[in-house]
């Protein structure tokens, strides 16, 4: 399942799409923005843990796969 948080409420997120789901070794993360915005994306384990940290930074809006 793809969880989508934030310490403000999340307005700029179009949709976010992750391949295949559930993954196990590989997946493709496709992030769609209505407009500019910092993002943090981290993958976690089944118990909620970080497991990796994958983008902390500013993401340009469209769609950047």
């Amino acid at each position: 399942n793809v969880i989508i948080s934030g310490v403000e409420p999340v307005t700029s997120i179009n949709e976010v799409s992750v391949f295949p789901n559930p993954a196990s070794n590989r997946a493709s993360i496709e992030v769609n923005l209505a407009e500019t915005s910092d993002m943090v994306i981290e993958a976690t384990d089944i118990t909620g843990k970080q497991a990796l940290k994958i983008f902390d930074g500013k993401m340009s809006d469209g769609i950047t796969p």
